[in-house]
């Protein structure tokens, strides 16, 4: 969790915003969009039963009626939303690591940064999934989509844990920088 010594949480327009972080915004948007598309573009051509559950492996363990569907897409689009609104309101995030007085600044930035970074991959991971629904009407490899699952859920690992290293670090040297003067 993000612990606070007694400071002021700056707000949401605070943050400096870098260009990188709306081309990340757009991107996530972007993905949103497809996986959007793929459902309106596919759910008519989809046979009443469809695969909707896969084990680790990819073979299809449930299937459910074409009509649920929609369902993915819906649920993707809150969560998606939800990590890109945290990258304005970063006190939402739970991240553990120490907040620094003289740091903070960088370090919600860099918080924000994280956010946006796994509004891609959440995004990605969605549309991912998303296509493995449609596996059988498209003829995919749902071998191969799997392992595009399993790499999405790494880079989403290691995003969190660079990230949190790095804000981590920053705070730690703007605190021992404070004790030496």
């Amino acid at each position: 969790m993000l612990r606070f010594n007694n400071q002021k949480i700056p707000n949401w327009r605070e943050i400096p915003v870098k260009p990188v972080d709306r081309v990340m915004e757009v991107l996530s948007l972007i993905v949103l969009i497809g996986i959007w598309l793929t459902y309106l573009m596919l759910h008519a051509k989809a046979p009443n039963m469809v695969p909707t559950h896969f084990d680790a492996l990819g073979n299809v363990n449930g299937w459910s009626n074409s009509s649920s569907l929609w369902q993915l897409p819906a649920i993707g689009t809150f969560v998606i939303l939800l990590v890109s609104v945290t990258a304005y309101f970063v006190k939402w995030a739970n991240i553990p690591v120490l907040i620094d007085e003289d740091a903070s600044l960088v370090q919600f930035s860099l918080i924000s940064r994280m956010m946006r970074v796994m509004s891609i991959l959440v995004a990605l991971l969605f549309f991912i999934i998303n296509l493995m629904q449609y596996s059988t009407l498209i003829n995919l490899k749902v071998r191969l989509i799997s392992i595009c699952i399993w790499v999405d859920i790494a880079l989403l690992l290691l995003v969190v844990m660079f990230y949190c290293l790095k804000i981590n670090a920053i705070g730690k040297r703007a605190a021992f920088k404070r004790s030496k003067s």
